[in-house]
């Protein structure tokens, strides 16, 4: 290909030299231009071969955060059982049901014909100038059945002064918001319309706890305290218990500020359970049926069992979790917590604290010795753990210290990738 180039070049340079020979006013840019024609027609240098694209470096998968479901406990034997509270104001036979809490039915037609049986017949539409208000109950059930509580709460807030129908209204508003809205809209559904009462919110935030959407009742609970600025003694009490038993961050707050004040000077159901509850969670009670160090771990369960987060949680909250739980009484219960909270802690540490962690799992072999007769957790004497609860656990402890030795340290990204490739941790 070269020869034939040299070849085309050594015509071209012939040609434009006679050229400019024959006519002295050829200019240079046509010689230029009779060579380029030259390399052209030859088909001028090959075109350089393209590069293999690189292949891009993956970067290990890390694990910063970790979501689960806390163990369910029973401490009703070892702490003041609050629940009653968590569902306040409702009494016994109250219970969120979404049904209309006025016999609509009964009113507008013969026995046997259901309100729903009213909606399919259009009568929610009928023109009646008794009883308008009958009326548009129906049309806001009728909406309910076409799940349109949106509607629904609007045209209860249009009758909410219709005295037969107040009382009833009030138990709908709550039986229809909880059915079908998270409690984060709340307040703004029932402003618009215009059900915003403190009665109405605090039978909401009960028929939340009730149904076990714990989030939304702590959400309406603060609600209500934000909207009563002159609450009695006994309905203050009543909704401090209600936040401790909705179980969410304020209920950590709740019991930190309970601990720490007075016992509270009313004689009422509320007040003395209030009482019990500040005696376990606080510094300087004690109680003579367990000792002293069995209910500072019973403090210690109690609070660990309140920090287990709702959501997704680094390695400082997972490890938090752990080294309360490590001193608890109930010891089977306190495991329950220590142990699953310990091994988020490993999968979330991003190959850091690996030490500290290693020290508590450590710890958890033994267990303090809570009736010793010492000043404080910290300086009980140690006890190897019981059969059963060695039996479920120490595979577990051993199997963290195991998985810590066998990091590669040395190298950080080769380290998270292992720690993202545990198994997921079993929870009981």
């Amino acid at each position: 290909m070269k020869s034939w180039v040299v070849v085309a070049l050594v015509a071209a340079q012939g040609s434009v030299r006679r050229l400019r020979h024959a006519d002295r006013r050829i200019p240079a840019g046509a010689m230029r231009l009779a060579l380029a024609l030259a390399l052209a027609a030859c088909g001028g240098p090959p075109k350089p071969e393209p590069l293999e694209t690189p292949a891009p470096l993956d970067r290990p998968r890390e694990v910063i955060s970790l979501e689960a479901a806390a163990p369910k406990l029973d401490l009703q034997d070892y702490t003041p059982d609050i629940s009653e509270y968590g569902r306040w104001p409702l009494t016994v036979a109250e219970h969120p049901e979404l049904e209309p809490h006025f016999a609509i039915a009964d009113a507008l037609a013969q026995p046997g014909i259901t309100w729903q049986d009213l909606c399919a017949r259009g009568a929610q539409q009928r023109t009646m100038a008794q009883n308008a208000d009958y009326g548009e109950y129906l049309a806001a059930w009728c909406s309910v059945a076409k799940d349109d509580a949106h509607d629904a709460l609007f045209r209860l807030g249009n009758l909410h002064r219709s005295l037969r129908l107040r009382p009833a209204i009030e138990l709908d508003a709550a039986a229809i918001v909880v059915a079908n809205l998270d409690g984060g809209v709340v307040e703004g559904e029932l402003r618009r319309a215009n059900l915003l009462e403190l009665r109405i919110v605090d039978r909401i935030s009960a028929a939340y706890f009730e149904i076990g959407k714990l989030d939304s009742a702590e959400n309406l609970n603060r609600l209500a305290v934000q909207m009563d600025r002159t609450p009695t003694a006994e309905i203050a009490c009543a909704r401090e218990l209600r936040t401790i038993a909705d179980g969410g961050a304020d209920a950590r707050l709740a019991i930190e500020i309970l601990s720490r004040r007075p016992a509270p000077k009313g004689s009422g159901r509320c007040e003395a359970l209030a009482q019990e509850l500040a005696c376990w969670t606080g510094p300087s009670c004690t109680t003579p049926a367990y000792g002293a160090l069995k209910r500072a771990g019973v403090v210690s369960l109690t609070r660990a069992r309140g920090l287990w987060p709702t959501h997704n949680a680094a390695f400082g909250e997972w490890y938090r979790v752990a080294e309360n739980a490590a001193n608890g009484w109930p010891v089977e219960q306190a495991y329950e917590l220590a142990v699953p909270a310990l091994e988020l802690a490993l999968r979330t540490s991003r190959c850091a604290s690996l030490d500290q962690i290693a020290r508590l799992a450590a710890q958890l072999a033994t267990t303090p010795d809570l009736d010793a007769s010492v000043g404080a957790l910290d300086g009980a004497p140690r006890l190897p753990l019981p059969d059963a609860i060695a039996a479920r656990f120490r595979p577990r402890l051993a199997a963290i210290l195991d998985q810590i030795h066998q990091l590669p340290i040395a190298h950080p990204d080769w380290c998270k990738a292992q720690l993202a490739a545990l198994p997921p941790v079993a929870v009981p």
